[in-house]
């Protein structure tokens, strides 16, 4: 069984960070970002540029593929609080329009989908730590698109029986 990894928000904090330590253990590792970072000099490496919310990049990355199965983590998201509408705009293309794309348009080429959520999801915690079964309530705009990405894997990859891990992180830096 290969180990190949994908993925997708690989030049953020912890998608870099996550990629720098998984690159000795998989047997290829793809690095997707909408940012050109390609500084790696790793030959299991294969980085690609790409913007998951455009349905044309997400079909030239099924090719690039070539029918080889991928564990696929998201990490892509933009973080903003921010209401005006542009960046809601962005915000909804990065972590809706984008995670739809990829685990629809992708499927054929997924063993394993994990979706990289945030403890924002819990909105302000009652108690700490915060257990996974708290009450969710998102108070930020981030949070709220984290907690509809969440929904959202669990109905499309429970439909197309893809199997689905969610990791909700406390800090990105």
């Amino acid at each position: 069984m290969s180990n190949n990894v994908i993925l997708f928000g690989s030049q953020g904090a912890l998608g870099r960070r996550v990629a720098n330590a998984i690159s000795d253990y998989s047997d290829m590792l793809v690095s997707i970002d909408m940012m050109d970072d390609n500084n790696s000099t790793n030959n299991k490496l294969l980085t690609i540029k790409a913007d998951f919310s455009n349905i044309d990049d997400v079909i030239k990355i099924l090719e690039i593929l070539d029918g080889k199965k991928f564990h696929g983590m998201y990490f892509a998201g933009l973080l903003s609080n921010s209401t005006d509408t542009k960046l809601l705009n962005l915000n909804c293309n990065s972590n809706i329009t984008g995670l739809v794309n990829v685990i629809n348009l992708l499927k054929p080429c997924l063993s394993h989908f994990t979706f990289i959520s945030s403890i924002s999801v819990y909105g302000i915690p009652e108690i700490n730590p915060i257990r996974e079964d708290a009450k969710l309530k998102p108070t930020t705009v981030y949070g709220a698109f984290k907690l509809a990405g969440e929904h959202l894997a669990r109905v499309l990859c429970a439909k197309l029986d893809i199997p689905l891990t969610i990791f909700r992180v406390t800090q990105i830096f």
